[in-house]
């Protein structure tokens, strides 16, 4: 519906790379979308988040 009112409505319905078969061939021409960027990007942060928690403020649990 965003699409219709946006004008931006694509003329051909794709299916999402997560749907296809992993035997099926990759479409080398596919574009990112700014969700995949955003996702890639908030997970590699949370990543980096838990690594610096996790090595530099969590203390030892093995006792002194």
């Amino acid at each position: 519906a965003y699409g219709e009112l946006t004008h931006t409505a694509p003329s051909a319905r794709t299916r999402s790379a997560w749907l296809r078969s992993m035997r099926g061939e990759r479409d080398s021409g596919r574009q990112s979308t700014v969700l995949d960027v955003v996702m890639v990007w908030s997970v590699a942060f949370a990543l980096f988040c838990l690594a610096v928690w996790f090595f530099v403020f969590a203390g030892s649990s093995l006792p002194t």
